[in-house]
């Protein structure tokens, strides 16, 4: 974690406990190798994110 942002690898989840993005942070937003799901636990992308947009 620098300056209270986390980065590495890990997992983001809905409230209901579903996982939202699995893959690499930098800096607290999607940097790196990860995937994105929607609610229902479907794919919507798989691939390189830069600064928490698609790469």
């Amino acid at each position: 974690m620098k300056k209270g942002k986390y980065s590495g690898k890990g997992k983001t989840y809905y409230l209901d406990g579903t996982v939202e993005y699995e893959g690499e942070f930098k800096n607290g937003k999607y940097h790196g190798k990860g995937t994105l799901y929607d609610e229902d636990g479907n794919k919507i992308y798989s691939g390189r994110w830069k600064n928490g947009d698609y790469a």
